[in-house]
């Protein structure tokens, strides 16, 4: 499942794209999803004549009445959340079509449509989108919709389409596409992998250590801040890090929230135990840190902690970390070997969930299992994603991400 800000490009909510006529509506959304969808329904709330976040959905397998209704009740319930809307739009994408044989998006458009008419958001208008067609969903006019439909290519050219083209949006042929993943940096395969052993090697034992813990994480704050990929010498050292549990999760939190809430969390957890690193960081043996003087009780860093990691908070991420962590990690993923690229690979995909970008969460997750199998983090990750369950933050457009979207109206 996905929500997602109201389209990509650069410029403010305030210059919004103009939707016209339906297809203008059928070439938004793989735009603002980033990828062309399959299976699924989309449902984009209205506010006013504003298009507000698209929200995503796998298309239930089962298609009895009883999964049918709990589908629909659901898929409003989560558009419900979206506090200013007053109406909807809705698309169905299907892979079975419809030339030839009866449509069977009814099954699916109709009690979607009873849902959110008694959740108080009517469907204005919907679609169906098929291989080859697209058509109203509840259009009977054969002038406008004739049978079997419109040709898919018709979306292509419309006018919204291009404009999104134009200012440099590019949609991906699916959620596995859409990650875009950089390329390794320029470091030196052989030695990155050498001193990434050596540098899990040389501190096992050591990471939970109050202290080397702390000098840990301000190594990884330290390039957070620096906004770019880290030297030869600091890469192996971030890597190996990943392969502590207590360092991968603390960092999720650090991302989101910064040092002092995910050193004060992982203390508040009862999570550093082990024994001081004396030397070994890369660049000096041991650097100097100021002490820490907690803000708050264990408890309300440990409370926040756990919060974050299972998005059960509305209080949202600091976006802009969360961007830069985004790409920092990708690099790393992309360059690294074995369980430190597991890790970075998790958090990856943690950080799309974060985003509301289910779909490319789960492509990551899948990425990872596939070469990893069984890692836990990402098996516990692969399961919530099942659930459907998104991060309280996303339904709040005054806190969720704010992606660097454009509105459509």
């Amino acid at each position: 499942m996905d929500t997602t800000p109201p389209g990509p490009g650069t410029a403010a909510p305030s210059d919004p794209f103009k939707a016209r006529q339906a297809r203008d509506i059928l070439g938004y959304v793989p735009h603002a999803l980033g990828f062309i969808p399959t299976e699924s329904a989309v449902l984009l709330p209205l506010a006013g004549r504003r298009v507000g976040a698209t929200l995503r959905l796998d298309l239930p397998q089962r298609r009895d009445a009883e999964t049918l209704n709990s589908f629909a009740g659901a898929a409003a319930g989560y558009l419900r959340r979206h506090r200013a809307a007053d109406g909807s739009l809705l698309l169905v994408y299907t892979a079975a079509g419809w030339d030839g044989g009866p449509p069977g998006y009814g099954l699916v458009a109709h009690p979607l449509r009873a849902a959110l008419a008694g959740a108080g958001l009517p469907v204005r208008d919907g679609w169906a989108v098929g291989p080859r067609f697209w058509r109203g969903l509840y259009c009977t006019d054969p002038a406008c919709c004739p049978d079997p439909g419109h040709s898919i290519e018709r979306i292509a050219d419309s006018a919204l389409n291009a404009e999104m083209v134009y200012r440099g949006s590019r949609v991906a042929a699916s959620p596995e596409a859409a990650l875009c993943l950089p390329a390794a940096p320029d470091w030196d395969p052989h030695r990155l992998r050498e001193d990434t052993a050596g540098y899990a090697g040389r501190f096992a034992g050591w990471w939970t250590h109050p202290h080397t813990f702390r000098r840990t994480l301000s190594r990884w704050e330290g390039q957070l801040a620096d906004r770019g990929q880290p030297d030869q010498q600091t890469a192996p050292f971030l890597l190996a890090s990943l392969g502590s549990t207590a360092v991968r999760d603390a960092l999720v939190v650090q991302i989101c929230l910064g040092l002092d809430a995910a050193y004060g969390g992982a203390h508040g957890c009862g999570l550093l135990t082990g024994r001081e690193a004396g030397g070994g960081f890369p660049g000096s043996g041991r650097p100097e840190l100021p002490e820490w003087r907690p803000a708050r009780s264990p408890r309300s860093y440990g409370r926040d902690f756990a919060r974050v990691l299972t998005g059960d908070t509305s209080a949202p991420p600091v976006w802009a970390r969360v961007d830069a962590a985004a790409t920092l990690l990708g690099g790393l993923y992309s360059g690294g070997e074995g369980t430190a690229r597991a890790a970075c690979g998790t958090v990856l995909a943690w950080l799309e969930w974060a985003r509301a970008r289910g779909s490319r969460a789960q492509a990551m997750i899948g990425a990872v299992l596939a070469e990893c199998l069984g890692y836990r983090l990402a098996v516990l990750l692969e399961r919530l994603l099942a659930t459907g369950k998104l991060p309280e933050w996303s339904f709040d457009p005054a806190t969720a991400w704010p992606g660097t979207g454009l509105r459509a109206v």
